[in-house]
């Protein structure tokens, strides 16, 4: 029997529908987490993210390629098919193994077109290379304004997998299309792979263990097939007679 203070909350988990009994003191541990992280981003944010723009910007005008990622909302930083993680931080995941600056924002094309514009006009007036990354499902008309507005490159990598509306963007909107967010770092390391050592020094890495593997893999079914192989002793006893023969 439960306690007058515990209620039955259904919470969705990602990985599937569960019952949770969550009591009165645990709802105001969780409420007095919210108000502490609203009140620390009122008194510490501002400095934050002036010091964040400004090392991004040195980051970017060193020359050595940055990726900003542009989120079309919080639905679509969250969203993914698998429910292990987010969409989002499977590109971020790629971008870091590939040790590529990058900074992530969240702005609808839809609610808020003239903040996108306002963003894309900032990164514009900086001087180095950059690439943005659109991530918006369903309509997404992030891709579209990006890319016919930027200076920079962009690759549409919308959360929903094959979105028609990311691939049929009008004359002018010259997007990029990657599917797969684990393979957007690469594709990004491969465009800066001249400017940046690191990144450049990982494809490399990447190639010649693959090549490894192939060799091993190579070597490991010729010797156990060559085992399983009976048949073969028969052959070989004849053709050595057939030279006896001979």
């Amino acid at each position: 029997m439960k306690k007058k203070s515990e209620k039955l909350q259904h919470v969705n988990t990602g990985i599937g529908p569960v019952d949770v009994i969550l009591n009165k003191k645990v709802e105001e541990t969780v409420a007095k987490r919210e108000d502490a992280d609203r009140k620390f981003l009122e008194e510490y944010g501002p400095t934050v993210l002036a010091k964040a723009e400004a090392d991004f910007k040195a980051l970017v005008e060193s020359d050595i390629g940055c990726a900003v990622i542009i989120a079309g909302s919080d639905s679509d930083y969250k969203r993914c098919v698998e429910p292990i993680t987010s969409h989002m931080e499977y590109i971020i995941d790629s971008l870091n193994r590939y040790h590529i600056p990058f900074e992530a924002r969240v702005c609808s094309a839809h609610k808020q077109p003239e903040k996108a514009l306002e963003l894309l006009r900032n990164y514009n007036s900086y001087q180095g290379s950059i690439v943005i990354v659109a991530v918006a499902g369903t309509t997404d008309a992030l891709s579209g304004l990006l890319s016919y507005h930027s200076l920079h490159p962009v690759i549409s990598c919308p959360p929903d997998g094959l979105n028609t509306s990311s691939l049929s963007n009008p004359s002018g909107s010259s997007n990029a299309f990657i599917r797969n967010p684990s393979n957007l770092g690469k594709y990004v390391a491969q465009m800066f792979s001249t400017k940046n050592p690191r990144a450049k020094k990982v494809l490399e890495e990447e190639v010649k263990e693959k090549i490894k593997a192939l060799e091993l893999a190579d070597c490991t079914y010729r010797v156990i097939h060559y085992g399983k192989q009976d048949f073969l002793k028969g052959y070989l006893q004849t053709s050595s007679s057939d030279k006896e023969g001979d």
